[in-house]
């Protein structure tokens, strides 16, 4: 039986209205004298109203995505101040940034996602990318000391983040069950995390639709609670428990594959992962599972061709996707003992296209 190492959740997280006037508190009584904040511009706008802190942060502005680079930058400057906490407050790539400067200076740090678009608070692992490419993800040993999930902020997330977020989450399902699916003897860690992805699933296919009523209305409702607790901690939860079967496969490959067109540098995350399930499920032959996403996809405004993605469906696009999707690096090739060709991803993106116009 595999080896599972179990990174399940943060230390504490706090989920529900208001929660953010604890913050300060809970930094009073923790003893944290001086903060580094990380944030953006928009983010700080819309936050900063909510948080209450005890004493002034040396805030630091990211530089709009989560490289190597930007790491060692923060990291030298929040170093510079002395600073005993670092409060991430932003998006996925935010967090991301305030996870590795947290761990490269060995402090704790805090989490403040303003948007509901992916598992970035809960997961303990940061994404990077070069050139607005993806090149890979580090998995930390230690999990993030707070959380923060307020209502009042998050019900503010922009609608196409907050669809995008959904078709992120969405895939946890498809390509934690694919891996899942060739465990001999899974034991009963990695089944949480399995029966989680589940949940993502069943949560998200329930109660999509009126979440999103309550974003673009403004107005928290009993299904935008179940949404957000799904997008960010049970999608968490399938990484956490499932380990590397709870990661990523072939969804996110496609994803990678089309960062490699310029064009799509635009196009948030989600997105291009929700296109990537359609990919995923043509290349395992599970057709009648597109049919059935279909409907979901274009009732929400998730993409179900290139086009929608400001992609020619050409050729000569579908072959640089699909010869990036199978880099030796991606995850595409977890799905099963031998490695994926790059005509066997375009012949899949072909399935999708015919599918999606028919």
């Amino acid at each position: 039986m595999a080896i599972s190492v179990v990174r399940g959740a943060p230390q504490k997280v706090r989920s529900g209205q208001g929660v953010l006037r604890d913050l300060s508190q809970e930094l009073l009584d923790n003893h944290f004298s001086k903060i580094n904040l990380i944030t953006g511009l928009k983010s700080w706008e819309v936050a900063k109203p909510y948080l209450n802190l005890p004493f002034e942060p040396n805030i630091q502005r990211y530089a709009g995505d989560c490289t190597l680079e930007e790491v060692d930058r923060l990291t030298e400057l929040c170093s510079s101040s002395k600073g005993s906490i670092i409060i991430g407050v932003g998006g996925g790539k935010v967090l991301d940034l305030s996870k590795a400067v947290s761990v490269k200076l060995g402090i704790p740090v805090v989490l403040i996602p303003t948007i509901i678009s992916n598992c970035s608070p809960w997961a303990p692992l940061s994404v990077f990318y070069r050139d607005h490419q993806y090149t890979h993800f580090e998995v930390f040993e230690v999990s993030s000391w707070s959380v923060y999930l307020d209502t009042d902020l998050l019900i503010q997330t922009p609608t196409p983040y907050f669809i995008q977020g959904i078709g992120d989450t969405l895939a946890k399902w498809y390509e934690c069950d694919c891996l899942y699916r060739q465990l001999d003897e899974p034991n009963l860690l990695t089944t949480i995390g399995h029966q989680s992805a589940r949940q993502c699933f069943d949560q998200l296919i329930k109660y999509s639709e009126e979440a999103l009523t309550a974003v673009q209305t403004g107005k928290v409702n009993h299904a935008f609670r179940h949404v957000y607790e799904t997008i960010i901690g049970v999608a968490g939860m399938v990484g956490g428990f499932g380990d590397r079967v709870g990661r990523i496969a072939g969804a996110h490959s496609i994803h990678n594959g089309l960062t490699a067109l310029d064009g799509t540098h635009n196009i948030l995350h989600g997105a291009k992962v929700a296109y990537g399930i359609l990919v995923q499920l043509a290349l395992e032959g599970q057709i009648g599972e597109i049919d059935r996403l279909l409907p979901f996809y274009q009732k929400l405004g998730l993409p179900t061709n290139l086009k929608d993605l400001d992609v020619e469906p050409n050729i000569l696009n579908m072959q640089v996707i699909a010869k990036r999707a199978v880099h030796r690096s991606e995850s595409i090739h977890f799905m099963r003992e031998e490695t994926y060709k790059a005509d066997e991803v375009v012949k899949a993106i072909q399935t999708v296209e015919s599918i999606a116009y028919v």
